[in-house]
């Protein structure tokens, strides 16, 4: 799971670069928050997972405890696959995982793909698929009015749910706006 918020500046970015959408953040916001998005609304897909979390076969992760504290989420995770770890590899593999070593990894980061659709002009974004690897980078990108817009959303679509009491929620319910400069 990660903040939706944050899901609609990447996912814009992403169809800017990989597949050349031209339209602009605004435009892109308005059909992600309509729900009329590729791949389906964000909400119903990751509450159809959240209500499916006790059972032994699901784990549910989020974008922002692996950018909090990455070795507890691989420790977490070695528990739920029942693996052992070697404590003298574990910081190799905290190595590899990391947001960093991604973006450096040229089949990671889709650069063959990305350099021949920008050799071709298909698409009008510049950049890399692993962009930033930060958690409420959307405060750059959002304003005021549209995080009160997803921050809405986002209520109305998780009321009812248990997602509501649990304290991830609150996170991406974050009443401190601070936004940034619009895209």
């Amino acid at each position: 799971m990660r903040d939706p918020k944050d899901v609609c500046v990447s996912y814009y970015h992403h169809g800017r670069l990989i597949q050349g959408w031209r339209a602009n953040f605004q435009n892109f916001s308005k059909v992600f928050l309509s729900e009329k998005i590729m791949f389906g609304s964000y909400w119903k897909h990751v509450l159809g997972f959240w209500e499916q979390r006790h059972r032994p076969n699901v784990l549910i992760l989020t974008y922002e405890e692996m950018k909090k504290d990455l070795l507890s989420v691989i420790r977490r995770t070695a528990k739920f696959l029942n693996k052992e770890l070697d404590e003298e590899k574990i910081p190799q593999l905290q190595k590899h995982l990391s947001f960093e070593s991604m973006k450096l990894n040229r089949a990671v980061n889709q650069q063959d793909k990305i350099e021949s659709r920008k050799k071709h002009k298909l698409v009008p974004e510049e950049g890399s698929f692993m962009r930033s690897g930060t958690s409420q980078n959307y405060k750059g990108e959002m304003s005021e009015e549209l995080i009160s817009k997803f921050d809405e959303w986002t209520k109305n679509s998780i009321s009812g749910s248990s997602f509501m009491n649990d304290p991830t929620a609150d996170l991406y319910l974050n009443t401190s706006h601070e936004a940034g400069p619009k895209i």
